[in-house]
């Protein structure tokens, strides 16, 4: 299903549920793994902005690895 447009579907469709539905949430994030291109594009494609770098905050397959933190704001 890759490239069919269906996680950026998903992630708007959750985005707006939220906003819809949790009236005391004012901000979702997202923080990606920093090589992870394709979700960067599927965030910001839905309105997420990108926040800044959280250098060596995650480990993956026993690699300390940067993060990219993506966040939307209720309007």
């Amino acid at each position: 299903m890759w490239g069919r447009g269906v996680m950026s579907r998903a992630v708007g469709l959750v985005t707006d549920w939220v906003w819809g539905n949790l009236p005391d949430i004012t901000r979702i994030y997202a923080p990606i793994f920093s090589w992870n291109t394709p979700s960067m594009r599927v965030v910001a494609a839905n309105g997420y902005a990108r926040e800044g770098e959280l250098r060596r905050s995650a480990i993956k397959d026993g690699q300390v690895i940067d993060r990219v933190l993506w966040s939307k704001l209720r309007d």
